[in-house]
C-alpha cells in the first residue's frame, strides 16, 4: 500500500468552505450515504490521506462547497447519492486540462504502465468534423495517427474523447497508423437510449456512415466505455456486420437490469449455437479490459469473457486497479489495442 496525501489551501478572499469533500475513484464509493471530506489544520488549509493499493492507477476529487450545497444536496438523512455526486462534479477544483470532474490523478509504483498518457494536454487541432447527410443526430469526428492508416477505429462518448490527446497517445503508444472516427452517443438518458442495444447505432454506422469510407468489417475495431463497451460487443456480435474487432472497456454487461445473472442478456445470447456461428465465421476477435473497484463490473465481464472462449472466439481480458473512469480507460485502451493489433 501507498499512502498518498492531498491539500487544498483556499485562494486569498475565497470564501470559507463549509466542507471540502474528496474523493479517490479506485477507493471510495460516491454511492456511499456519507462520503469523505478533508480535515480543516489552523493555517487554514485542509488535508487527508489515504492508503492506495501499489497497483492503482485512478484520479481523485477535491470539491470545496458552501452551506447551501450541504442543504441542497447532503442534509443529514437519506441523500439523493447521484444528486449529490452530479452536483459535486461541477465543483471539483480543475486538474487535468478539460478533463471534467478530476482534480488529479495518482499512479502507484506498480501500476500498468502507460508513458503515452502523461501529457494530458488535449489536441484538438487533430480532429475534424465529418459531414454525413443523415437523418441521425449523430455528429462525427475525424483524426489519424498517421498517414496510410491500417485500421479503423470507431470509438463511442466523441464528447468525453475530444478533450483528450488521444490522436497523439496512440501515435506514442507504437500502434500500426489507424484512422479514428469518434461519434457522439449522447448524455443522460440520451446516451441510454442510444447505447442501450437499441437499432439506431448500428443502423447509422452500417447505412449513413461507413458507406463513406473504405473500411471492410476485417479492419475496422469498435471502441467503447460502459454502454459503450456493451454497444461494441453488442454490434461486433449482431447484425448487420460492421467491425470484426471489439474493445470493450468497463462494459455495463448487467444490461438490462441488475440483479441479473451474470454477464445479463448479452452473455446468454453469446452461447447461442447461431450467434456463436456467426461469430466463427466473421473471425471476430475481441479484448475487455475492466477495473477492480468497479464493484460488480468484474464478475458481469468474465461471464461475458467466459461465453467468449467457449465459442471460440479468441478474446483477452485485461483486470487493473481502477475505478469507473477515464483515468482507468485512457492507459487500458491503447493497451488494448497493442492487444489485438499484435
Amino acid at each position: 500500500m501507498t499512502e498518498i496525501p492531498l491539500s487544498y489551501t483556499p485562494s486569498p478572499g475565497e470564501p470559507e468552505p463549509a466542507r471540502v469533500y474528496v474523493h479517490v475513484a479506485a477507493v471510495h464509493n460516491h454511492h456511499a450515504e456519507e462520503l469523505h471530506h478533508m480535515s480543516r489544520l489552523p493555517d487554514g488549509s485542509y488535508h487527508a490521506s489515504f492508503s492506495v493499493p501499489d497497483d492503482v492507477c485512478t484520479s481523485y476529487l477535491i470539491a470545496p462547497v458552501d452551506e447551501d450545497f450541504l442543504t441542497r444536496f447532503d442534509p443529514p438523512g437519506p441523500v439523493d447519492t447521484r444528486a449529490r455526486w452530479l452536483a459535486l462534479l461541477e465543483r471539483a477544483l480543475p486538474g487535468p486540462p478539460a478533463l471534467r470532474g478530476e482534480t488529479g490523478r495518482i499512479r502507484g509504483p506498480r501500476a500498468l504502465p502507460e508513458p503515452e498518457w502523461d501529457d494530458l494536454s488535449p489536441t484538438p487541432e487533430e480532429w475534424e468534423p465529418v459531414s454525413i447527410d443523415s437523418p441521425s443526430p449523430r455528429r462525427v469526428w475525424r483524426a489519424r495517427t498517421g498517414p496510410a492508416p491500417e485500421f479503423l477505429l470507431l470509438l463511442f462518448d466523441a464528447t468525453f474523447w475530444l478533450r483528450t490527446p488521444l490522436p497523439r497517445a496512440l501515435r506514442a503508444a507504437g500502434l500500426p497508423p489507424l484512422e479514428i472516427l469518434a461519434v457522439d452517443t449522447g448524455d443522460g438518458e440520451e446516451r441510454f437510449e442510444v447505447m442501450g442495444r437499441t437499432p439506431e447505432l448500428p443502423r447509422f454506422l452500417h447505412e449513413d456512415l461507413l458507406p463513406r469510407t473504405p473500411w471492410t468489417p476485417a479492419r475496422t475495431i469498435v471502441c467503447g466505455q460502459s454502454l459503450g463497451g456493451l454497444a461494441a460487443l453488442s454490434i461486433g456480435a449482431g447484425r448487420p456486420r460492421i467491425a470484426d474487432l471489439v474493445l470493450s472497456q468497463s462494459g455495463s454487461f448487467w444490461f438490462p437490469a441488475w440483479g441479473g445473472e451474470d454477464g445479463g442478456e448479452l452473455a446468454a445470447e453469446l452461447r447461442d449455437p447461431q450467434v456463436i456461428a456467426r461469430l466463427r465465421e466473421r473471425g471476430v476477435r475481441a479484448h475487455f479490459s475492466v477495473g477492480l473497484a468497479e464493484a460488480d463490473m468484474v464478475p458481469h465481464t468474465r461471464a461475458v469473457v467466459d461465453a467468449l472462449e467457449a465459442a471460440g472466439v479468441p478474446t483477452s481480458l485485461e483486470v487493473s486497479r481502477h475505478g469507473h473512469e477515464m483515468a482507468g480507460w485512457m492507459g487500458a485502451l491503447s493497451r488494448g489495442l497493442r492487444q489485438l493489433l499484435r
